[in-house]
């Protein structure tokens, strides 16, 4: 598994255990997060358009920040879905 992360967040991705590589900077993620399973992405910019790319083919790639651009998922053979966050403060 694979996380890509930018300022304070790359030390959250290091702290989580199961992460077996994290990647510091989000710009150069894709020669190893090649052929992924799944891709979830939660970055904004131009990462979800480049995230298409590094699901394998028939893999998943789910996203929180961006419309899905069906027609880059049917060429990457993937199934693409956008989830709303929608955060609640604790009570």
């Amino acid at each position: 598994m694979i996380g890509t992360a930018t300022g304070v967040d790359i030390e959250y991705l290091k702290s989580l255990e199961w992460m077996t590589s994290s990647i510091k900077s989000v710009s150069v993620f894709e020669p190893k997060a090649n052929g992924m399973d799944v891709v979830v992405d939660l970055v904004d910019g131009e990462t979800p358009s480049r995230s298409y790319a590094v699901a394998k083919k028939g893999g998943v790639l789910a996203t929180t920040v961006q419309p899905i651009d069906e027609s880059a998922a049917k060429r990457a053979r993937i199934r693409a879905i956008q989830h709303e966050v929608i955060l609640r403060p604790k009570t």
